[in-house]
C-alpha cells in the first residue's frame, strides 16, 4: 500500500454495523459512510473512492441495483465493490457477479480477512488499470491485423500454436491471446493434476469470479446466466462475460465455436500433463541409473581390492610355510612333497584369483551399458 490511504466508501443502513467497520478499518484507510445506495453514489461522485463496502438489504435502492448505477457511469465504472451480506448462496454471489462486483464477503465481520480482501481488490485495480495502459494500443492493432480472418481460422491457429507451449503459463498466454482475438472477454480455471490454476484476460482474477468457476465446475458443459457462459471440459473451465444476449444468431454461434476451442484446449492440457508426466518418469529412470552405476563402480572396485588383498595373503602364507619347513628337520623327500602339496594350492587360489578377470570385464561392460543409457 502507498503512503497516502485509500479511500472507503461505508455503505450499511444498520449503524452498529457501520461503527464495526470503521473500527476495524480507520486505521488503514480513509473512510466514508452511507447510509443509502443514494447517498453512496452521490458521496462516489465527490469523493472518488478506490473501493465500496456495498450492502445488499438497504431501504430505496438495494446494493445490487446500486452497484449497477456505479458500473453504468463512465466515472465511476473503475471503483472496486464488494459486496458485504449475511447470506452466502450460490445464487447471490451469481448475481453479485453479475452487476460487476470484485468480491463478496460475509458477516460477521473478520479483520484478517476483510483486510486480506480489500487489499486484494485494489491490487487488483490497480493491475487492470495498468494492463488496459499498456495493452490497449497493442490489442488495437492485433485486432486490426485479424479482422478479415474466420473465427474458425483464429480457434485454428491456436490449436496449431499451442503445441510450442510447454507449461501452463504458455497455453493461458495463447488462450487469451485467442479469445482477445475472437472478442470475448474471458476468465478461466485449469486443472493440472491436483493442482488448479486460476486465470484472467485481465492479468488478476477476482476471488468471485475463483468462486463461481469452482462452484459451478460441475453444472454440466454449459451453463449460461444471463450474459455469461461456463464451458466446463475435464481439465479446463472458461467463463465468457460478454455473451451477445440480444443476438440469438451470433450467440448460437459463439457457443459452437466455444465448444470447438475449449476441446481444443483440453487436449493439448492432456497432452502436456502427459508430457510433464513423461518427463518425470525420465528423470527419476536417470537417477536410478545414475545411481545403479555408482553402486556397480562402488562394487567393482571392492573387489578388485578384495582380489589384490587375497593374492597378497596368499604370497605371504607360501612364504611363512617354506620358512617353517627349515626349522622342522624334515628329510628332502618330506620337504618336496610338503612343497607340492602347498604349491598345488597356491597354483588353485591363484587359478581361482585369476578366474576374477572376467568378472571384472563384465563389470566394465555392465558400467560402460549404464552410461550409454544416461547419456542418450
Amino acid at each position: 500500500m502507498s503512503s497516502a490511504k485509500k479511500k472507503i466508501i461505508i455503505v450499511d443502513d444498520d449503524l452498529r454495523n457501520q461503527r464495526i467497520l470503521e473500527n476495524l478499518l480507520e486505521d488503514d484507510f480513509t473512510l466514508f459512510i452511507a447510509s443509502s445506495g443514494e447517498e453512496c453514489l452521490r458521496l462516489s461522485v465527490q469523493e472518488k473512492p478506490d473501493l465500496i463496502l456495498l450492502d445488499i438489504m438497504m431501504p430505496g435502492i438495494n446494493g445490487y441495483e446500486t452497484c449497477i448505477k456505479l458500473k453504468q457511469d463512465s466515472e465511476m465504472n473503475k471503483i472496486s465493490v464488494i459486496f458485504v451480506s449475511g447470506k452466502n448462496s450460490l445464487e447471490e454471489r451469481m448475481q453479485g457477479f453479475d452487476v460487476g462486483a470484485d468480491d463478496y464477503f460475509v458477516k460477521p465481520f473478520d479483520h484478517d480477512q476483510l483486510i486480506l480482501k480489500i487489499n486484494y481488490a485494489l491490487k487488483l485495480a490497480m493491475q487492470r488499470s495498468d494492463l488496459l495502459s499498456k495493452t490497449s494500443t497493442a490489442t488495437k492493432v492485433a485486432l486490426q491485423a485479424m479482422k478479415d480472418t474466420s473465427k474458425l481460422g483464429i480457434i485454428l491457429r491456436f490449436i496449431d500454436d499451442s503445441y510450442k507451449a510447454h507449461t501452463i503459463e504458455d497455453i493461458g498466454i495463447r488462450l487469451f491471446n485467442t479469445t482477445q482475438a475472437l472478442g470475448w472477454s474471458c476468465s478461466a480455471s485449469i486443472k493440472v493434476n491436483a493442482q488448479t490454476h486460476y486465470l484472467s484476460d485481465s492479468g488478476m482474477i477476482s476471488s468471485l469470479e475463483k468462486s463461481l468457476l469452482e462452484q459451478l465446475k460441475g453444472k454440466g458443459r454449459f451453463f449460461d446466466f444471463r450474459n455469461r457462459t461456463i464451458v466446463n471440459f475435464d481439465h479446463i473451465s472458461l467463463l465468457i462475460k460478454n455473451m451477445p444476449v440480444d443476438n440469438e444468431v451470433l450467440y448460437g454461434t459463439i457457443k459452437d465455436h466455444v465448444c470447438f476451442f475449449v476441446s481444443g484446449v483440453d487436449v493439448r492440457i492432456q497432452a502436456l500433463m502427459a508430457s510433464l508426466e513423461l518427463e518425470k518418469q525420465q528423470n527419476n529412470l536417470l537417477e536410478t541409473i545414475e545411481a545403479a552405476n555408482n553402486s556397480m563402480n562402488e562394487i567393482r572396485k571392492a573387489y578388485h581390492r578384495l582380489r589384490v588383498d587375497g593374492a597378497r595373503i596368499v604370497e605371504d602364507l607360501k612364504d611363512d610355510v617354506d620358512d617353517i619347513i627349515i626349522g622342522f628337520g624334515l628329510t628332502l623327500p618330506q620337504e618336496e612333497a610338503l612343497t607340492q602339496i602347498t604349491e598345488k594350492g597356491i597354483s588353485k587360489t591363484c587359478t581361482l584369483f585369476n578366474s576374477g578377470i572376467g568378472i571384472d570385464s563384465s563389470f566394465e561392460r555392465l558400467i560402460d551399458k549404464l552410461n550409454e543409457v544416461s547419456e542418450a
